[in-house]
C-alpha cells in the first residue's frame, strides 16, 4: 500500500513533486469545492468576490476561454454569464471536483478534462484566454507550466490568474498566519520541509524572469483584498479546511479551532463579529 503524505512526512522522506499532487488530489477529492466555499463571499470595494473580480477584467469577446485548475466549475459558470457566446474548456487534475463540475447547468459550451497543467491535452495556439483562480502558485515543476500556457494561447491572448498575495489583508490576518504556521511547527514539524508550489510566481521580478524564456509578459500586477463580516465561528468554517489542518490529529484540530476562536474573539467587536479576510494578488500574462 502507498504511503500517505503524512507517513512520508514523518518518516522524513524527501518529497517530490508529484507527493504535492497526489495529496492536493486527494484533499480535493474529500471535499470538491472546498475553494468557492472558503472564498466566494469574501468581497471587495466594489462588491465582487476574487472569482468575479478575475471575470470583469477580461475584456473583448474570447471565442475560446480555459480555466485552469478549474475545481467544481464555480469560475467558469461566472464566465460563462458574462461571456454566453464563448466556449470554454475546464481542466483539473481532481476527478471528484469534476464530478461537481460536470453537474453544473452551463447553458455555453463547455469540455470538461481531467488533467495537469503540465500537459495540456490541448492543441498550440488554441485558446485567446487562460484563467486560473487560486493554483497558479500550486503548480510545480512551473517551468512546463509556463510553456504549455506559451503553446495554446493564441497571439496576443493573455493568462490572467489570482493567487496569495505576500501581502498580509491587516492585523488580523497576519495574527492568524503566525498562529497557524507555529502550530504546525511544533506539532508537524517535518512540514518545514514542504514545498507548495513555486514561491518566484509571487515576485514580480522572479515571475518576469520565469516568462521571458518562453515568450511571455507580466502586465499587471493588482493586489486587492477581499473581506467580509461575521463571527468567529463563521470564521473558522472558512479556515478549516486549509491545507495541512487535515494532516492533524484529531485533537490537534480541535486545539488549532480554539486558538484561531479564542483570536478572533480578541478582534472581535461589542456584537461579537469581526471583519477578516484575505489579501489576493491579480496577475495579467501576455504573449
Amino acid at each position: 500500500m502507498a504511503k500517505s503524505y503524512l507517513e512520508k512526512l514523518n518518516l522524513g522522506e524527501v518529497l517530490k513533486p508529484e507527493d504535492w499532487e497526489a495529496y492536493l488530489i486527494e484533499t480535493h477529492h474529500r471535499a470538491p469545492g472546498m475553494s468557492p466555499e472558503a472564498f466566494a463571499h469574501l468581497k471587495n470595494s466594489d462588491g465582487h468576490n476574487s472569482y468575479e473580480e478575475l471575470v470583469h477584467k477580461i475584456s473583448g469577446s474570447p471565442t475560446t476561454i480555459l480555466d485552469l485548475a478549474c475545481g467544481d466549475g464555480y469560475l467558469v459558470e461566472k464566465l460563462a454569464h458574462r461571456f454566453p457566446q464563448s466556449k470554454y474548456i475546464g481542466l483539473d487534475m481532481s476527478e471528484g471536483e469534476l464530478a461537481v463540475a460536470r453537474e453544473r447547468n452551463i447553458p455555453s459550451a463547455v469540455e470538461w478534462i481531467h488533467g495537469r497543467a503540465q500537459a495540456l491535452p490541448l492543441g498550440d495556439n488554441s485558446v485567446e484566454v487562460i484563467t486560473c483562480h487560486m493554483a497558479f502558485m500550486l503548480m510545480q515543476p512551473i517551468e512546463p507550466v509556463l510553456k504549455e500556457i506559451a503553446r495554446v494561447l493564441k497571439l496576443g491572448g493573455k493568462f490572467m490568474s489570482v493567487i496569495g498575495s505576500p501581502e498580509n489583508a491587516g492585523s488580523f490576518d497576519e495574527e492568524v498566519r503566525k498562529v497557524m504556521s507555529g502550530f504546525f511547527m511544533e506539532h508537524i514539524p517535518e512540514i518545514k520541509n514542504v514545498v507548495t508550489g513555486d514561491k518566484r510566481v509571487k515576485t514580480k521580478e522572479e515571475l518576469s524572469g520565469l516568462l521571458k524564456p518562453v515568450g511571455l509578459t507580466l502586465e499587471t500586477v493588482e493586489d486587492q483584498n477581499f473581506e467580509t463580516t461575521g463571527t468567529p465561528e463563521e470564521f473558522w468554517q472558512i479556515t478549516k479546511n486549509m491545507y495541512f489542518i487535515d494532516l492533524l490529529s484529531p485533537s490537534h484540530r480541535s486545539a488549532l479551532k480554539q486558538c484561531i476562536l479564542d483570536l478572533a474573539k480578541n478582534h472581535a467587536d461589542s456584537s461579537g463579529e469581526l471583519t477578516f479576510g484575505y489579501r489576493r494578488r491579480f496577475l495579467t500574462i501576455v504573449i
